[in-house]
């Protein structure tokens, strides 16, 4: 999976919440080793060599200690990684207000203003893209749950935009609904 630079600089005050849940990520990822280890040791240890149970205790004590390390890990991975979706997810609520609030009430006005605050509250949901097409991904998710609009980030490249082709413009193309760019 590729990360986009600019994804990482929209994050704001998510940065030290992604960043504990990479680290923890890591601290797993090497847990797995660990335990792969530990795992190969009983085997050969009781397989290969024919040792009983009380040969290998102690590899047994340290795989139950990487399962349990690992099991921590993860409980707190997830709740880093919820904390860095939430703060994204504040931030991005707070830009559509402020991109609304910047439009004026000529524009608020042709609205409903309970679905505003609707999509401003609750509306708004951050895509998890793990495939490797973002464009793709956004566009299934907005088919599947139906918002009432879509909301991007763009940087706005004027007339090259449309020339190369970004996210947000492909996905404005394509949405079944209304999308709303935020520059």
């Amino acid at each position: 999976m590729k990360l986009d630079r600019r994804l990482l600089s929209n994050t704001g005050t998510a940065h030290k919440p992604l960043a504990i849940t990479i680290a923890l990520g890591t601290a797993d990822g090497i847990a797995v080793v660990f335990q792969a280890w530990a795992i190969s040791r009983i085997v050969s240890a009781a397989f290969l060599a024919g040792a009983g149970i009380t040969q290998v205790q102690s590899e047994l004590i340290l795989l139950l200690l990487l399962s349990l390390l690992r099991l921590a890990l993860s409980t707190f991975r997830e709740a880093a990684a919820q904390r860095a979706a939430n703060l994204v997810k504040s931030d991005i609520r707070s830009r559509l207000l402020s991109h609304l609030l910047a439009l004026g009430p000529a524009y608020t006005n042709a609205e409903r203003s309970g679905e505003l605050t609707n999509t401003i509250q609750e509306g708004v949901e951050v895509v998890g893209v793990e495939s490797e097409s973002a464009a793709r991904a956004v566009l299934e998710a907005v088919t599947t749950q139906a918002p009432d609009i879509v909301c991007i980030g763009t940087h706005g490249m004027g007339r090259f935009e449309g020339l190369l082709g970004s996210l947000s413009t492909k996905i404005a193309r394509l949405a079944p609904c209304p999308v709303l760019l935020i520059r």
